[in-house]
């Protein structure tokens, strides 16, 4: 007997995610799979709050376009809905705030948490890429580093800046640069 691995549409998604039993979890859908995703730790909403808080900051300044959090759907066809630490999208791509996004954001930005394996955010990477996304930043918190993806004709192309970098050269924002040490607090604190 041959088993056939069912493929959620988005509606199906979105009734399986207002159950009782999934109402404090966080689920992403890839291609028709559920992907069930870990609650963020404090040092990953640190980064998010303040990366959020540099790219509104630039965005003042330079205004190409909106930058959200997380929380936030992007469904660019039936059976994927996306939620990216944070995102930006485009004025071009999106002259008025819709009602829902329907195409992936122009840049989306994961934090690595400790239970996300490589492969499965360079599948998350291939996925947002192969929706519409323009970049990919990955931050990495126990490594103090990000990785910026774009897409090219091979797959796609890398470049990583370290803690003493500045993370720069971003097609989407050009003129956005950050020290990437910025991006960490500067005391992690345990208490015994």
């Amino acid at each position: 007997m041959t088993s056939v691995r069912t493929r959620l549409t988005s509606a199906e998604f979105r009734q399986f995610c207002e159950l009782p039993q999934n109402a404090h979890k966080r689920f992403e859908l890839h291609e028709g799979e559920i992907v069930e995703m870990p609650s963020p730790s404090p040092l990953h909403q640190w980064i998010v709050a303040e990366l959020l808080y540099l790219l509104k900051a630039f965005l003042r300044i330079q205004p190409l376009g909106y930058v959200f959090g997380d929380n936030l759907d992007y469904e660019p066809a039936d059976g994927v809905i996306v939620q990216p630490d944070l995102s930006f999208v485009s004025y071009e791509r999106a002259p008025s705030l819709p009602e829902r996004f329907t195409i992936m954001p122009d840049l989306a930005v994961k934090v690595r948490s400790p239970s996300n394996p490589e492969r499965d955010l360079l599948r998350k990477v291939m996925l947002y890429f192969a929706y519409g996304a323009r970049e990919v930043w990955v931050i990495y918190p126990e490594e103090r580093m990000v990785r910026l993806y774009t897409p090219a004709a091979q797959g796609v192309k890398l470049r990583q800046f370290a803690e003493g970098e500045t993370l720069s050269g971003s097609a989407v924002l050009p003129e956005f640069t950050v020290a990437v040490a910025q991006l960490f607090p500067q005391a992690q604190l345990t208490h015994d």
